[in-house]
């Protein structure tokens, strides 16, 4: 049933076999060759959809099948029989291990190591692609999809349009023909990236494209920034520190020395009444501002133990700005000023009472400096919905636009005389300032040489649930 008839025929150079073939031949013939289209058709659908770093390798294993496989096709529909009966589908299957032996040594057929690498890169948790000549993406890792989270098939598009212009604060570099490095790219949802790439070039010399690495540095940027922060925070603290040893060495050893000395002359009986009563005047005058800059000294010692801690309460505002002002009523007296205050007794702040009267203080202590003789200073508050706003004012020599700037823009404060030469060393300014800053408020200054100076500054007048500033710094009453 499968051969009707064998013979052997003695016309060639060498015997060979001649068949006849029987029904059954005709059959597995037909069989045979619908199974192998079948297979064919489902390798060439499987080499569509496989991985870029295997279709080299598929595609030489087609190629070595399909040798053994024409042959025998010739011989039995095309009658291609050498010597008419010689089958030549044998000699083929030599030249198919041949193709597959420069399989083995020259692409690496049945090789691991780009499964392996291909496993490795889709493990990565930084985003890897690769893009073609004309930049179109041709394969890329399981992160990079995650990182772009794609609607829709990546494949053949170029990166300038997998990352949306309106979804970047910047566009896309332009990859070309030259490595990119360490490129940041910010997005408006508040992600970083940090983009690289390789170009990639076939033997000959010739641009074939770019491996593309993207990884997320959002949190190292921020680390960073707050790292330089707290770096500037130390800087600025190492030379408010410098200067305020200068201040102890210079502006407290100073005064403390001449009374000394003072004090050995009045002792010596050298010197008449009259001088002794005026050194001792002067002496007095010394001696206040010294305890004025110790006093600002120990608040901001005491500030720099308790950190940014706030301890807050509410409380009227009257009685606050009659304290802070009883201690200068010296001062006032001495350069003949008048302190007037307009300040409701029904008005209450929540604040930290004890740092508010320093600021109280130092502005108003500011104004009797750099007011002159019979001067005029006034304090008042008003309410504005939910805030109360202090105001001090006086009529005294005013600032330049080059002190308002520096107040303004919270620059270091340089120590200047007052109208009868009082010396300051700018601490006083420093520490409303900052304890204001702490309070989520800040002052605001209108000036005009020759005209004075008018100080102002908001509190809350009611407790709030979210204060303005962190509320881990506060301690409440």
């Amino acid at each position: 049933m499968f051969y009707e008839s064998t013979s052997v025929d003695y016309s060639g150079p060498f015997p060979l076999l001649s068949i006849d073939p029987g029904p059954w031949y005709h059959l597995h013939t037909i069989v045979f060759y619908s199974l192998v289209v079948a297979g064919y058709w489902a390798l060439i659908a499987h080499l569509r959809h496989t991985k870029p770093v295997f279709r080299k390798q598929n595609r030489l294993l087609i190629l070595s099948t399909l040798v053994p496989l024409s042959v025998n096709f010739g011989y039995i529909f095309l009658d291609l029989r050498p010597y008419g009966h010689l089958d030549l589908t044998p000699f083929a299957f030599l030249l198919t291990s041949f193709i597959i032996a420069v399989g083995l040594m020259r692409f690496g057929l049945f090789d691991v190591t780009p499964m392996a690498r291909t496993r490795v890169i889709q493990e990565l948790s930084d985003g890897v692609a690769v893009v073609d000549s004309h930049g179109r993406l041709i394969d890329f890792n399981r992160a990079f999809e995650e990182i772009l989270k794609p609607r829709e098939d990546l494949f053949g598009k170029r990166l300038s349009e997998c990352f949306p212009a309106e979804e970047m604060d910047q566009a896309f570099p332009d990859l070309g023909e030259e490595n990119l490095q360490e490129h940041i790219l910010h997005l408006k949802d508040g992600r970083i990236y940090e983009v690289s790439s390789t170009v990639l070039y076939e033997k000959t010399g010739l641009f074939n494209g770019s491996a593309v690495l993207i990884k997320d540095v959002t949190q190292r940027i921020e680390s960073q920034h707050k790292l330089e922060d707290k770096t500037q925070q130390l800087t600025e603290l190492n030379a408010l520190k410098d200067r305020l040893f200068g201040i102890i060495a210079h502006d407290l050893r100073g005064p403390l020395i001449n009374l000394q000395e003072t004090l050995n002359l009045v002792n010596s009986d050298v010197i008449s009444t009259e001088e002794r009563d005026e050194i001792l005047k002067i002496l007095g005058e010394n001696v206040e501002q010294s305890v004025s800059l110790m006093k600002n000294l120990l608040d901001w010692a005491q500030s720099q133990q308790k950190g940014e801690r706030l301890e807050l309460s509410l409380f009227h505002v009257e009685s606050l700005v009659r304290e802070a002002v009883e201690p200068l009523q010296s001062l006032l007296k001495r350069k003949q000023q008048v302190l007037e205050l307009d300040v409701s007794s029904k008005l209450e702040v929540y604040a930290d009472r004890e740092r508010i009267k320093i600021v109280l203080r130092n502005l108003v202590n500011n104004s009797i400096k750099f007011t002159p003789v019979q001067g005029k200073i006034r304090v008042w508050t008003e309410q504005v919905q939910d805030e109360v706003w202090f105001f001090v004012r006086d009529n005294g020599v005013g600032m330049s636009e080059g002190q308002l700037e520096k107040l303004n823009k919270e620059l270091e404060l340089e120590s200047t005389y007052g109208t009868q030469n009082e010396k300051g060393s700018g601490l006083g300014l420093m520490l409303c300032r900052d304890f204001l800053r702490q309070h989520g408020s800040k002052w605001e200054v209108e000036s005009e040489m020759g005209f004075g100076s008018t100080f102002s500054f908001s509190l809350s007048a009611l407790p709030k649930d979210s204060h303005p500033a962190d509320s881990d710094l506060y301690k409440y009453q």
